[in-house]
């Protein structure tokens, strides 16, 4: 069976043969069997799954045929949302492993072996430890040494954090990290991380500077924000 919420005629329980490529390294990882567990009853998630969580996991499928995978992730997080049936998280998981997003992948195959508890079998577990030994070099921490406490820290529209932040693991490849506070001046930074070696962002956030001009008479006291700024025309630059 080619994915996640396919049923084996023989066992009953769902697998997944993986490939996992990454071209920014020298990574490979050979095919993984994924058998996600089955309930009590051996039925599968097409069959268990009813209402609007069905629906949501039937266009997920569709997506998911047509190569939509970002589309078949909000699907299938929509089906979860609506049943909390874990296996579902196998299958966002797959989704995002096959858009490259390797940390949220990872993150969410944990979270189904913790979910699952004993419902998981120790052959599901081993595999789950597997894949996640595979990726281990897709992704890397990455340190972050910012001045200004309160900053948010975004790499690629993704909120990673707010400082103070020491550190976040985030996929190799290329990357733009973004830093925002209210107040102060926004800031885009490049990043190339590396799996397996380490990487840190530095940055100095400074306030916003604007430029006011006032047209007064020579006379004329100009208040800003209710203190004497000025007597005249006014014309610099404030935070």
């Amino acid at each position: 069976s080619h994915f996640a919420y396919a049923q084996s005629a023989r066992s009953g329980t769902q697998t997944m043969k993986n490939t996992v490529r990454l071209a920014a390294i020298a990574f490979f990882a050979s095919s993984l069997a994924f058998s996600s567990a089955a309930y009590a009853d051996g039925k599968s998630l097409s069959q268990t799954l009813t209402g609007p969580a069905k629906t949501e996991f039937d266009a997920g499928i569709a997506l998911y045929e047509s190569g939509d995978y970002g589309a078949s992730v909000i699907k299938f997080r929509a089906a979860y949302e609506q049943s909390k049936d874990n296996r579902l998280l196998w299958n966002i998981a797959n989704c995002e492993r096959l858009l490259h997003h390797y940390v949220k992948a990872r993150k969410l195959v944990r979270e189904y072996v913790a979910n699952g508890g004993s419902a998981i079998s120790s052959d599901d577990k081993n595999s789950a430890k597997q894949f996640l030994e595979i990726t281990e070099s897709a992704v890397s921490d990455v340190k972050f040494e910012i001045t200004e406490p309160g900053v948010e820290v975004a790499v690629d529209g993704d909120v990673v954090g707010t400082t103070p932040l020491a550190s976040a693991q985030i996929d190799v490849g290329k990357h733009v990290v973004t830093l925002k506070k209210e107040g102060f001046a926004s800031q885009e930074i490049p990043l190339v991380v590396i799996g397996g070696a380490g990487a840190t962002v530095k940055a100095e956030v400074v306030r916003a500077v604007g430029h006011l001009s006032v047209a007064a008479g020579s006379s004329d006291d100009i208040e800003i924000d209710g203190k004497f700024a000025a007597r005249g025309p006014f014309d610099g630059d404030l935070p």
